[in-house]
């Protein structure tokens, strides 16, 4: 951006034939700029320890803050790859259980119109909340606030993740363990799954449906990252989504 404009402002100097050419245009002039590296879980212990500590903060919340289930809130964000809008717009009329389906309803894209498979993990932290919220009706929010509105984004990432994290990490460093990947966003909550799937062989075109993405490109990208995960790691993710761990 810097390249490009001070290039604009010596065109005018070329213009005026106060210098001869402008030294900001032709070949080599741009630096090669790398994509960012995108932060998300990579192993099965990181997911569970996000969890765990949302769990934690859930046991100690006041009571007046206790409708905000972080743990749930997390755990679907992770398990069913939802965008963190699609999230605290979640209609309990979207969840069937009983099929183990979930549906995306409300998106920015014809694309994020879409089913997204509750798998096993995911359909036991789901149907233990709706037994607590057993008498609000189907139309109700499934995460909501305290006067049943839609939870808010932006509570979502400091009370919710960035708390969660938080805890994560103090729990992970008394244990003398290696902290969560510095600059997990919702979006990092929502490429991990990705992978995850990926690294367990999911069919890639069912990914792409479930997550309504579009883009080959990106889908190749996040493939090559999980494709590097080794077998027993492989194995302990599989136990986290099935809900077959501990």
């Amino acid at each position: 951006m810097t390249v490009t404009l001070l290039g604009a402002i010596l065109e005018g100097a070329v213009e005026r034939e106060l210098i001869p050419r402008n030294p900001a245009r032709g070949r080599g002039r741009r630096v090669r700029q790398r994509a960012p590296r995108r932060s998300y879980l990579e192993t099965a212990a990181q997911i569970e320890a996000l969890l765990g500590a949302a769990g934690e903060l859930d046991r100690e919340a006041r009571e007046d803050r206790q409708h905000v289930e972080r743990r749930v809130m997390l755990a679907t964000l992770t398990f069913a790859r939802l965008r963190i809008g699609e999230l605290c717009r979640l209609r309990w009329s979207d969840v069937d259980l009983a099929t183990g389906w979930l549906r995306v309803a409300e998106s920015k894209t014809d694309a994020g119109i879409r089913r997204v498979k509750i798998r096993g993990a995911l359909a036991r932290e789901l149907r233990a909340a709706s037994v607590r919220g057993a008498s609000v009706s189907t139309d109700a929010y499934v995460f909501p606030t305290s006067r049943d509105g839609p939870q808010s984004e932006d509570n979502f990432r400091s009370r919710v993740l960035k708390a969660a994290v938080e805890r994560a990490n103090q729990n992970l460093a008394r244990r003398k363990l290696v902290s969560l990947p510095e600059g997990l966003t919702p979006h990092s909550l929502h490429r991990t799954f990705a992978s995850i799937l990926y690294a367990l062989g999911e069919d890639p075109v069912v990914i792409m449906d479930e997550m309504g993405h579009t883009d080959p490109g990106l889908a190749l990208r996040i493939y090559r990252q999980a494709m590097r995960r080794g077998e027993d790691e492989k194995a302990q993710l599989r136990a986290l989504v099935d809900g077959t761990t501990p």
